[in-house]
């Protein structure tokens, strides 16, 4: 694999950067260029405008916008020279997001089909976020939990884990992880406090902040899902770093989760008085009975002549309780 911080030039640089299709594609879509313009940078036969660079350099990851900001500074030397490099003298990330990331949001909520509209818009929002929120950190994970409502208690009781993303292989399966979580759990409390909460490990006081922390995880940052007044769940991120979220990841976090509130239908927010989170026990004691759902949900549909999702809906009900009677007794 080439090692991007030995480019020679911006051009060999954005080559190795978009190598991947998908990353190409994300690059070319929040710098509003085509791919075909793309390639003919790279291979030289035409060259941008300092405005289409400008919008170049904000698509670029974090990780590498620091080198792409000298490389270019050859062929664009006030770019650099001005708001660009001040921007990099910060260690944290700009407050805004583009306005081009914006318009492209908007425009795959409004032309996705009904049944992908809600991947579709968390995989575009969590791969912009990771990169915008880049701590030069490897074990960044960012996570959507959504409220799980119990048809027959009529509650919501824990917030279901089914989405996330994260930088390293660790760190990408941490975010694979099904999980359910409750008022033990950062995102637990600012869905019940209806506000954005921070959280570092090493300044933790258990008697009164009693998180359950994984592995690895040093700091957290959770916003709740919110429209109006009601509640989808909450967006949820973690360092491995210690105190590693400032203000500005605070108000970036709120962007962002306004932003993600379009991925959810409107049967997906209930009203505060409906959440009454349970205690939920570590991932330790949640694993084992997660990797015995498909068998249980298939047993379950062929027993009860269910479709596989209503079998799927009440295992997962199945397994709330468990895991709740499991914090309850302290097994």
């Amino acid at each position: 694999m080439e090692d991007k911080h030995n480019s020679q030039t911006w051009r060999e640089l954005l080559r190795q950067l978009i190598e991947n299709p998908q990353e190409k594609k994300r690059i070319a879509n929040l710098a509003n260029i085509q791919l075909v313009t793309l390639s003919r940078w790279i291979k030289g036969t035409s060259s941008p405008s300092q405005e289409k660079m400008r919008s170049l350099l904000k698509a670029i990851p974090r990780s590498s916008s620091h080198i792409f900001a000298q490389l270019i500074s050859a062929d664009f030397p006030t770019l650099v020279s001005g708001d660009t490099a001040s921007q990099s003298k910060s260690s944290e990330p700009s407050l805004e997001l583009p306005s081009e990331f914006y318009k492209y949001v908007l425009n795959a909520y409004a032309t996705t089909l009904p049944h992908l509209c809600s991947p579709v818009l968390q995989d575009l929002i969590l791969q912009h976020m990771i990169n915008h929120f880049d701590l030069g950190c490897p074990d960044l994970v960012i996570r959507v939990a959504r409220c799980f409502w119990h048809r027959t208690e009529n509650k919501v009781r824990s917030l279901q884990v089914l989405q996330g993303i994260g930088r390293s292989p660790r760190s990408r399966e941490l975010d694979q992880r099904t999980t359910l979580l409750g008022s033990e759990s950062l995102a637990g409390m600012a869905v019940m406090k209806c506000h954005s909460t921070g959280a570092s490990k090493r300044a933790q006081n258990s008697l009164l902040n009693p998180l359950n922390w994984e592995e690895h995880e040093q700091s957290a940052l959770a916003y709740p899902l919110m429209c109006q007044t009601r509640i989808a769940g909450c967006l949820l991120i973690t360092s491995a770093q210690p105190d590693a979220f400032g203000e500005a990841h605070y108000k970036l976090i709120e962007h962002y989760a306004h932003l993600m509130v379009l991925a959810f239908e409107p049967d997906a927010f209930f009203d505060s008085k409906d959440i009454a989170l349970c205690m939920m026990p570590p991932y330790s004691y949640q694993e084992p009975l997660f990797r015995q759902f498909r068998q249980r949900a298939l047993q379950k549909a062929l027993r009860l002549s269910l479709t596989l999702s209503e079998a799927q809906e009440r295992v997962w009900q199945e397994i709330e309780e468990e895991l709740i009677q499991m914090a309850v007794t302290g097994l």
